[in-house]
């Protein structure tokens, strides 16, 4: 679980100065292509970045294998 923690940490604050929390939502990917996204936690903000990211990894895994 050491590299889980890593990636949380990583995507949810990094090292502070590229992180942008006033806003709806900010995507992180790494040099590696792992990739994590943080929402405002609204009623309405959340369910459509969830639906967002379903349909790209769907896309990405219909056309990539």
């Amino acid at each position: 679980t050491g590299k889980l923690d890593d990636y949380a940490h990583a995507i949810l604050h990094g090292k502070a100065y590229n992180r942008w929390f006033d806003k709806s939502f900010t995507f992180v990917v790494s040099k590696n292509a792992v990739f994590g996204f943080n929402v405002e936690h609204s009623w309405a903000d959340a369910p459509i970045s969830g639906h967002m990211v379903e349909y790209v990894l769907s896309e990405d895994i219909m056309h990539f294998g």
